[in-house]
């Protein structure tokens, strides 16, 4: 079950009750400590262990008694797990490997959970996508990186669809739109190895625009830059139109009063006329440096 801190969570990124239930998330808790009630899984799990570190993999009793208790939940239910991300086969037994956080589904268009990722609370590396690389029997390969949110319209019904970066921003994204709006995910500006797949069942479907609704990191950061212009290529090799949104002017604005704040706290005066066409001039500035490739130049001397 989700805690009430990700629960809440959800809730101020601005999904309602009803979506948070149909999207799946869920919680691995930090403290597994519960697993002490089932002794016979902690049992099978000391071999493992050892097993394991032979390996080169240190995980505790712990996680993979809980992982033991997963996957014999769901063989139970007469699910394979061979193939499946996020499984391997240790003495016989499969295992769920499991990392603590609030887990988000990846979804393919017909809604089938294809994939996982951790949402992880404190950690450097904020989102991780659950596999079994490297362990015993599990999946390593051609784990589906691209989400597309349960909340879209029929994509049949629609001309254009929406591309961000990671499966819970598209969730939010098509709640805020009202579901009207279709859109999609990848789990990273360089996670593109689906989408040649993707593009052709997507204009199977009708759709014949993609629009680049990344991050504005696009624009300074050169790394993302280059992958969004990338992506653009990519898009229309496919025979697709590919558009990209970029700061409008109310943007442009939350830009410009953030900047102004962090000059006031660091007792810099900034003498300023605020008016509708510093706005434009910001938004029409953010177009331009992308369009231009000198992100890199403007990424070097941002400070």
């Amino acid at each position: 079950a989700l805690t009430n801190s990700h629960f809440g969570n959800l809730l101020s990124r601005g999904l309602s009750e009803e979506s948070i239930q149909r999207n799946g998330y869920r919680t691995i808790p930090e403290d597994l400590s519960f697993i002490e009630k089932c002794p016979d899984f902690l049992e099978m799990a000391v071999p493992l262990q050892k097993s394991l570190y032979a390996k080169g993999f240190k995980k505790s009793i712990y996680q993979i008694a809980t992982g033991l208790i997963v996957a014999d939940g769901l063989i139970k239910r007469g699910i394979s797990l061979a193939g499946v991300p996020g499984f391997y086969k240790l003495g016989g037994k499969w295992i769920f490997n499991l990392s603590s956080g609030m887990l988000i589904p990846t979804r393919n268009m017909k809604g089938e959970i294809v994939g996982l990722q951790v949402r992880r609370d404190s950690s450097d590396l904020r989102y991780l996508t659950i596999s079994s690389k490297g362990l015993p029997e599990g999946v390593t390969d051609h784990i589906s990186r691209t989400h597309f949110p349960l909340a879209n319209p029929d994509l049949r019904k629609c001309f254009s669809i929406m591309l961000t970066e990671g499966p819970l921003k598209a969730d939010v994204a098509c709640e805020l739109s009202g579901g009207g709006t279709p859109y999609m995910a990848l789990q990273g500006v360089n996670n593109r190895a689906d989408l040649p797949m993707v593009f052709a069942a997507m204009k199977k479907q009708g759709i014949r625009r993609v629009v680049n609704t990344f991050d504005m990191d696009k624009i300074i950061n050169p790394h993302v830059a280059a992958a969004s212009r990338s992506l653009e290529k990519l898009i229309s090799s496919h025979g697709l139109k590919s558009e990209i949104e970029l700061w409008d002017e109310v943007g442009a604005k939350e830009m410009l009063d953030r900047l102004l704040s962090i000059a006031k706290e660091r007792g810099v005066e900034v003498q300023l006329e605020v008016t509708d066409t510093v706005y434009m001039a910001a938004s029409y500035a953010a177009q331009v440096l992308y369009r231009s490739g000198k992100a890199e130049d403007f990424f070097k001397e941002k400070k």
